[in-house]
């Protein structure tokens, strides 16, 4: 019988996906998918791009972190994957475009943060689905002062129950029991139950964290299961209302989770390491050797350089103290620029409209040119560095017409 494998954020942990894929018995003609968030913060984000790419009878839902990616927002995570990808990575973007922003099976909806509640699949946010920054807010508005009480909980239609076991090789399994019946009354009622064995660790039990998104799962009614990501359920997946959260915390050295359809049975892998701690440490110097520091503005530099400040790593240190004399430098060499400006403008005055700079040599000519308009018009390394250099060559070339 052909299955469909359901996993939930895996934030580049390839071997770990292996080994749950592994776990699940995946086979050629199951289908395989990803709720999104299949890069960042995980060592080998690259790797799980590359299987989900090139594995036949596969889908990978929009994340929010693909669309950061997408729209230019690279915060420290999305720069480390950049580097990480080198020349793929616009294969990487152009593949990212493709992706949808829900599935739905004959078994479930899937989606990678929330959905509305009251609004059918094709009318919903991409915002919402993929759990932007941007439609969190809106369901925070959508759903302010709609807190679900104690009373309210109990008229939902589904019951999880959560049973502990523990084998002897301290394996992480989940078995679900799905069941959706219709009473007399034509009301479905949905019941779950949810038996999850634990590692040795000892992590086990219900799971009691907050929701995801403004607590969509609250006010879910719907009788077809949805299958989510996104938000950090703990070590064990978020059942309520028909809802199945699934990220688990993987990168962060928790549990990867897969979802098996039907039946509903949930089958886990422990992370043995925080992956994404030792990745901040280890790609702080590559990120800051990747930035474009000649191209930004002088005062964003100075910014960036402020915000990095705290930073212990005397590596770290180094490198930015290194970028705050090249800063120094530059802003010392503006009053040299000024005199060269005023020599060539005093030495050219009839030819000064035949040189790229000639807007300084203008004003030179004029008495009105001074270094704090330098700085203004200055206002990147790149431009006081091509000034010194057109500059060093006119006057070169000035000096031979001389002879």
């Amino acid at each position: 019988m052909k299955r469909t494998i359901v996993v939930g954020d895996i934030h580049g942990c390839y071997h770990e996906l292996l080994t749950l894929l592994e776990k699940t018995g995946l086979r050629d003609e199951d289908l395989l998918i990803s709720v999104g968030d299949l890069v960042d913060r995980g060592n080998t984000s690259k790797e799980v791009w590359q299987y989900f790419m090139d594995r036949p009878n596969t889908i990978t839902l929009m994340g929010n972190h693909e669309r950061k990616h997408l729209q230019g927002i690279h915060n420290y995570a999305q720069e480390i994957v950049k580097i990480q990808m080198g020349e793929q990575y616009p294969h990487f973007l152009a593949w990212a475009m493709t992706l949808p922003y829900y599935f739905e099976t004959d078994d479930a909806i899937i989606v990678h943060a929330a959905m509305e509640h009251d609004l059918p699949l094709h009318v919903q946010r991409q915002d919402v689905l993929s759990g932007t920054t941007a439609g969190e807010r809106y369901l925070e508005k959508k759903y302010a002062g709609q807190g679900v009480t104690k009373d309210k909980l109990c008229q939902t239609t589904t019951e999880t129950e959560c049973k502990t076991t523990t084998d002897t090789a301290g394996q992480t399994t989940t078995e679900t029991e799905h069941k959706t019946t219709t009473d007399t009354a034509g009301q479905t009622t949905t019941e779950t139950e949810h038996k999850t064995t634990t590692d040795t660790t000892g992590q086990t039990g219900r799971h009691t964290g907050v929701t995801t998104s403004a607590y969509w799962t609250d006010h879910y009614t719907g009788t077809k299961p949805v299958i989510y990501g996104h938000s950090v359920t703990g070590h064990l997946p978020r059942i309520v209302n028909n809802t199945y959260g699934i990220d688990t915390g993987a990168c962060h050295g928790g549990y990867l989770t897969a979802i098996e359809l039907p039946g509903f049975i949930i089958h886990q892998v422990k992370v043995e390491k925080d992956h994404w701690k030792e990745q901040q440490a280890q790609w702080q110097i590559p990120v800051l050797e990747s930035k474009d520091w000649d191209n930004m503005e002088i005062s964003a530099i100075q910014k960036e350089l402020d915000r990095l400040a705290y930073k212990e790593s005397p590596a770290i240190k180094d490198y930015l103290n290194n970028k705050r004399s090249y800063l120094t430098d530059l802003d010392a060499s503006l009053p040299t620029i000024k005199a060269q400006l005023d020599l060539f403008a005093s030495a050219h005055s009839e030819r000064l409209h035949e040189y790229p700079f000639k807007t300084f040599l203008y004003k030179s000519r004029s008495g009105n040119l001074s270094v704090t308009d330098l700085r203004k018009s200055l206002h990147t390394p790149a431009k006081i560095k091509q000034l010194q250099h057109l500059l060093s060559d006119s006057l070169l070339v000035s000096r031979s017409d001389g002879q």
